[in-house]
């Protein structure tokens, strides 16, 4: 009788550790059981692009329109060289002097004019499309989109004055080239300048050729647009001589550079990875 008792007993504080519960082990259980079941997203330890469909839109239209208004009201800041009128039969110097005074006065004003432009476009770019390091985004960009744009419409600038000086009409692809050697070297530089500082140079890199396209497409679906829905308008020059042009080309462009910014270079979303315990 007292030996059955006893055995009972030991048996019964044998099987009690195992009916009783652990906190610690079911604290630990629950935490294991949520980081199995909740997914972990992978977050850039540097910055990334995040230019958001109407933030990056109307960023873009109104550093176009601040530029367009601006470059208006200082175009032409470089007056033409004053020369005396070529006559009947002048000779090689006079014409020399004339080549080069029209050489000189596109090539200067449009330095300036697509300087502003790059300027304007590089530091709402830098401020609105970047989710971190803003303030160094936005002078990378404003500087690189003032040495591009200067340096895009000087080149630009001599091909105007080539034909006029030649009085040559201006095709469609030569006036499609001319905006994109403006717009491509504009959005390639702002963009590659911030991608280095977002992502590094890789990555800016990749940016680099995304940006190019998309000034490709800038100046072709521009002069495209025009020549169809608005043939009246003079295809000679790249930035527009009436108000309303100017107004039509500067929200147009920048529409499609705000668009393609968010469609080209937002960044790729977080992988998410199940870990279990």
């Amino acid at each position: 009788m007292s030996s059955g008792f006893l055995e009972q007993t030991f048996y019964q504080s044998e099987s009690q550790p195992m009916n009783k519960s652990n906190p610690h082990n079911e604290s630990s259980d629950a935490a294991s059981s949520v980081a199995a079941n909740s997914p972990v997203s992978s977050t850039p330890t540097t910055g990334y692009w995040s230019p958001g469909l109407q933030a990056a839109t109307l960023a873009c239209i109104g550093g176009g329109l601040v530029a367009f208004f601006v470059i208006r009201s200082l175009h032409p800041y470089f007056a033409f060289a004053d020369l005396p009128e070529l006559g009947i039969a002048p000779s090689e110097e006079m014409v020399a002097k004339h080549i080069a005074a029209t050489q000189a006065f596109w090539a200067h004003n449009y330095a300036l004019d697509f300087g502003v432009l790059g300027l304007a476009l590089g530091a709402v770019i830098g401020a609105v499309a970047t989710a971190t390091r803003r303030i160094p985004s936005c002078i990378a960009g404003a500087a690189s989109g003032l040495v591009g744009g200067a340096a895009a419409g000087y080149g630009a600038g001599l091909m105007v004055a080539r034909t006029i000086r030649l009085s040559a009409d201006q095709s469609l692809v030569n006036s499609t080239l001319l905006h994109f050697a403006v717009w491509g070297t504009v959005c390639g530089l702002i963009v590659f300048s911030i991608s280095c500082i977002q992502a590094g140079v890789m990555r800016a890199l990749n940016n680099l050729v995304i940006a190019i396209l998309l000034g490709l497409g800038i100046a072709a679906l521009y002069n495209l647009g025009t020549s169809l829905i608005a043939n009246s308008y003079d295809l000679t020059f790249i930035f527009p001589t009436t108000l309303v042009h100017g107004l039509v080309w500067a929200i147009t462009c920048s529409a499609m550079l705000g668009l393609g910014l968010h469609f080209g270079l937002r960044p790729a979303p977080a992988s998410k990875t199940n870990t279990n315990s």
